[in-house]
C-alpha cells in the first residue's frame, strides 16, 4: 500500500471510529441519505413559530379553543411550539377532506408522567374515524388507536416527558401503522415501528381533525392533552420509513 493510500485508509478508519450515535434515531436511520419529503398528498403543515398556521400551499384553516402558551420547540428555539394545559385548550384543523387514508406526523411532550386516570387525546379525525390516545392506566403508557371506532392497544411504554417524542400514525387500506420514540419500562430509549391489520378504509363523517381533544361532546378533563405540541403534518397518503426519518432530521436541524 503506497503512502497516499495509507493516509486515506487512516482517515477512513478515524471517521468511522470517531462517529457516535446520539440516539436511537441515528441507529435506526442506518446512514440513509436524507431527502426532502415530497409535498404530494400534503393536506396541512401546522407550525407554531410565534403563531399557529398552515404553511402548506393549501392554507388550511386552523382554529384555537382557549389560550395557548408558546414554548421552546423540538428545534431548541424559543416560541416555536405550543403548550396545551388541558380543557378547554385544543386545535381544530378544518376542511381537510373526507379521506380514506390519513397519515399524521407530529411531535409531543407531556408535562409529567401520566397518572392512572389520564387518557390524553393527541388527535381525533372524522369523529373517531382515526384517533390516538396515550393512556396511563397501567402506570406506563398505552398507545390506543381507533380506526372507525375499533380500538387497538400498543402496551407498556413510558412517554418521555422530559424530551420530545415523535409520532407517525397512519390508517386506511386495511392497516394501522405507528412509529414512535419513547422509553420502555426500564426507561431505555426505544423506537417503535408497528403495523397491524385494521379492516377497511377510513370512513370519516366530518372533514375536521382535532389536536389535543376527542370529538366527545362532554367535558372530560383527563382526556384533553396536557403538554407541548410541535410541527404537525397531515397527508392523505402513507409515508415511507425513509420519509418519516427525513422529517425527524429536518425538524431537529431547523
Amino acid at each position: 500500500m503506497n503512502k497516499n493510500k495509507t493516509i486515506l485508509f487512516g482517515l477512513f478508519i478515524l471517521l468511522i471510529t470517531g462517529c457516535s450515535y446520539e440516539n436511537a434515531i441515528d441507529l435506526y436511520y442506518k446512514g440513509e441519505e436524507i431527502k426532502p419529503v415530497s409535498t404530494n398528498g400534503l393536506l396541512a403543515n401546522i407550525t407554531f413559530d410565534k403563531g399557529i398556521k398552515d404553511v402548506s400551499e393549501n392554507k388550511t384553516s386552523v382554529a384555537i379553543n382557549g389560550d395557548v402558551v408558546f414554548v421552546k420547540g423540538v428545534d431548541g428555539k424559543d416560541s416555536s411550539a405550543i403548550q396545551l394545559q388541558g380543557f378547554p385548550q385544543s386545535i381544530a384543523i378544518g376542511n381537510i377532506g373526507l379521506n380514506d387514508t390519513l397519515s399524521i406526523f407530529m411531535w409531543f411532550k407531556t408535562g409529567a408522567l401520566l397518572s392512572k386516570t389520564d387518557s390524553l387525546t393527541l388527535f381525533d379525525y372524522g369523529v373517531k374515524s382515526f384517533a390516538l390516545q396515550i393512556d396511563g392506566s397501567t402506570g406506563s403508557t398505552l398507545i390506543n388507536t381507533t380506526h372507525n371506532n375499533q380500538q387497538a392497544t400498543i402496551p407498556d411504554y413510558i412517554n418521555s416527558y422530559t424530551a420530545w417524542n415523535y409520532l407517525y400514525a397512519e390508517a386506511g387500506g386495511g392497516k394501522i401503522k405507528v412509529m414512535y420514540e419513547g422509553q420502555n419500562k426500564s426507561k431505555e430509549l426505544i423506537t417503535l415501528d408497528i403495523e397491524t391489520e385494521s379492516p377497511g378504509i377510513l370512513e370519516p363523517v366530518a372533514d375536521i381533525l382535532y389536536i389535543g381533544r376527542s370529538t366527545a361532546s362532554q367535558k372530560v378533563s383527563n382526556s384533553y392533552f396536557k403538554g407541548s405540541i410541535d410541527n404537525v403534518r397531515i397527508y392523505n397518503r402513507p409515508l415511507s420509513k425513509s420519509e418519516v426519518l427525513s422529517l425527524i432530521s429536518e425538524d431537529k436541524a431547523k
